[in-house]
């Protein structure tokens, strides 16, 4: 029996996608499994249960694929347990980013990579989402890692716009995207100060859309503060709907985060054949392969020079939705799914 244990099922949580994605992979080729959930019980409609009945269901032969992402009681709650224990590694979040914002989370953030240190050693093995950040588990001495990227059903994107977002913002601005929490090391006030820049430089009217969770209010302050001349529509955390009339409004999405360990949004953007141009940091050139263009500095002209070729060079957009829907294919349920049969295959599993 193979059981995937995580802190919480939320919807339009990136790991708890993942979660629910690799349960639905599982069933599908009929690999007996379940999903144990840090916080209650049933959440997302999964079926899931409560960690708390680990000790009772465990047995010495089962696999336990744990979803690690921060300091928790749970990580040496995984650690005590006598079966066979793999990790699902998505990387953590620098704590440096959330010193005076949160320093409640930092802490949290610095007591998960501990935990990491004393746990990675005795992992039977472990999924990483990208090489970078397997090359970290390697590096805290666990032996076998397999990179597998985040399994993404992109069929929940086939869904119809929503009438009166799209009405909003649809016309003649130039919408330049942004998806993903409203946190520090996804530099959102870059994405905002590089458009303003551009916006100004070019005498294009364009429009910021941010979709992500405003919860981290210090941060969320930082930005409203701002003193732009750009139009910023600030969407906050939103329905499936909504997001994915985001994504189809967009002309081009912008990234400066400057730490992610894989970036979901980056093949949002790729499958609504958004353009994309990112910071070349952490993970993101991995994920983004041919599909999009990276900038190894945060230059304004430079990067508003990219931005005005991305927005109005028709030939280039054509390119770049070739080379989005060949990377993509990366990406697909089969392969990512084979990649994973393969693996446990490997290991002996099932």
């Amino acid at each position: 029996m193979i059981y995937q244990l995580t802190e919480a099922l939320i919807p339009g949580d990136a790991i708890s996608s993942a979660v629910l994605a690799m349960d639905a992979f599982m069933k599908k080729r009929g690999i007996p499994c379940g999903i144990l959930v840090g916080r209650g019980g049933d959440h997302c409609g999964a079926g899931a249960l409560s960690a708390d009945r680990m000790p009772a269901l465990l047995k010495s032969g089962d696999y336990l694929i744990y979803q690690y992402s921060t300091g928790s009681a749970l990580n040496d709650f995984f650690a005590a347990q006598r079966c066979h224990r793999v990790l699902v590694y998505q990387n953590i979040t620098p704590a440096e980013f959330f010193e005076g914002y949160d320093p409640i989370l930092a802490d949290r953030l610095r007591w998960g990579r501990e935990q990491l240190r004393e746990i990675a050693p005795g992992l039977d093995f472990a999924f990483a989402s990208s090489e970078y950040s397997a090359r970290e588990l390697r590096e805290l001495g666990c032996e076998r890692v397999y990179v597998l990227s985040v399994p993404v059903d992109f069929s929940r994107y086939d869904c119809e716009s929503d009438e009166a977002l799209w009405a909003e913002l649809c016309g003649f601005k130039h919408n330049i995207l942004f998806v993903g929490r409203q946190v520090p090391n996804k530099c959102i006030e870059d994405v905002l100060l590089f458009t303003d820049y551009y916006a100004a430089a070019s005498g294009d009217d364009c429009r910021v859309v941010l979709a992500g969770d405003r919860s981290l209010r210090a941060y969320a302050e930082k930005l409203d503060a701002l003193e732009l001349g750009v139009e910023v529509s600030n969407l906050g955390r939103v329905s499936q709907q909504k997001l994915v009339t985001a994504y189809r409004s967009a002309e081009l999405f912008l990234c400066m985060s400057e730490h992610e360990g894989f970036c979901v949004p980056l093949l949002e953007s790729m499958y609504f054949r958004v353009p994309v141009l990112a910071y070349a940091a952490a993970a993101v050139p991995e994920t983004l392969g041919a599909g999009g263009q990276i900038f190894g500095k945060k230059d304004f002209p430079a990067v508003a020079e990219r931005m005005y070729a991305l927005l109005h060079d028709e030939e280039l957009r054509k390119s770049s939705s070739h080379a989005q829907r060949q990377r993509l294919a990366d990406f697909s349920e089969a392969k990512v799914t084979e990649r994973f049969l393969e693996i446990l295959r490997r290991e002996g599993v099932g």
